[in-house]
């Protein structure tokens, strides 16, 4: 199952496409118009290869404070301090309390830490950030997920973890560490061209997510990587409820059900959806692809769209970015939105 689970995971080079030589049945799919959309100017900050990343693979700016995401490096994540240029390693590769062996979802909260999940071990990775005050602890720590799931993605909000994954129990877990208590909320969304299949199924099918949570921990987001699925849900009295969900394609895919677990192949011309996700108090920032594996190889994932959600779940702008990229990411010290590829740029004029 974990085997199975890896080539479907996450992120850009985890998927599948072994069905790709004919196209299931195709399902609708509704382009985001950009004809008359803005082109934001983006300001090159870093350059990312100077710093020894070459894939990045989540952006956190805080300040001065920058935390990069690297994909293949000897550690999962590197803090870097944008005035003196030093450097201080995060969650290290490896089996140990403090280390991870693939992570997804680097994400901060309201404490000021940052987390990264652990989804081979499932566990959340939690630090406190340079610009910290008087830190509770200097030392990272971890939030172990029950261990008869398979998570897939996790953030913390406020005394809940917030988890996707590989559940017959419901789209979302909620998971109160206090209480060792795990709690499953809403439905997975369904799919026009197989409308009977399993909730296990619609776990493999809608597994690679980007989960961000608004900083009053209050509500959170939840966005589809290989579909153009967007989901906004509160929390309120210990449950999950959903506001708003859009759809603006479904993904294409071949589903075989029958086995012990159900085989989910992507094909090339499926549209690639959502690589990335920012948050503030009062607004969604969704980078948006729209490619597929066929035409654009593996930069598939590279958005030059930007969509601007309320937490009402209204879509409020859509803009075009002149760089191509792949992360986008808040500055609440600067109430400013930062994007990378292998830089990282500052949008101007939003």
């Amino acid at each position: 199952m974990k085997k199975t689970i890896q080539t479907i995971l996450l992120g850009f080079q985890l998927i599948s496409f072994s069905c790709s030589v004919s196209d299931p049945l195709d399902s609708e799919s509704v382009s985001i118009n950009t004809d008359q959309a803005i082109t934001l100017k983006t300001v090159q900050v870093s350059n990312l290869k100077d710093q020894g990343i070459y894939q990045v693979s989540g952006i956190i700016k805080q300040g001065d404070q920058l935390i990069i995401g690297d994909r293949i490096g000897l550690r999962h994540a590197v803090n870097i301090d944008l005035r003196s240029q030093a450097q201080k390693n995060l969650f290290p590769r490896g089996r140990s309390h403090n280390a991870a062996v693939a992570v997804t979802s680097l994400s901060t909260n309201s404490d000021s830490e940052i987390t990264a999940f652990d989804f081979r071990q499932g566990k959340l990775l939690i630090t406190p950030t340079a610009n910290t005050p008087q830190p509770r602890s200097t030392a990272s720590s971890f939030i172990q997920l029950p261990t008869e799931q398979q998570h897939i993605s996790a953030i913390k909000a406020g005394p809940f973890v917030i988890a996707t994954g590989i559940y017959e129990e419901g789209r979302y877990l909620l998971y109160s560490p206090e209480e060792n208590k795990a709690a499953y909320f809403l439905t997975y969304p369904d799919h026009p061209s197989y409308p009977n299949i399993q909730e296990k199924t619609k776990g493999v099918l809608y597994a690679s997510t980007v989960l961000k949570a608004r900083p009053d921990n209050q509500a959170f987001v939840c966005a589809d990587m290989y579909s153009g699925i967007i989901d906004i849900c509160r929390i309120e009295s210990n449950q999950i409820e959903r506001i708003q969900q859009h759809c603006f394609h479904y993904p294409k895919v071949n589903i075989k059900e029958g086995s012990r677990f159900p085989d989910v192949a992507y094909s090339q011309n499926n549209y690639f959806g959502f690589s990335d996700i920012a948050v503030s108090q009062d607004r969604i920032y969704a980078i948006y692809s729209g490619k597929t594996y066929k035409e654009s190889g593996k930069n598939f994932q590279h958005c030059q769209t930007l969509l601007v959600f309320d937490w009402d779940g209204n879509l409020l702008s859509n803009f075009k970015l002149e760089e191509p990229v792949t992360h986008i990411t808040y500055d609440t010290k600067e109430k400013k939105i930062y994007v990378s590829n292998t830089s990282l740029f500052q949008l101007k004029n939003l």
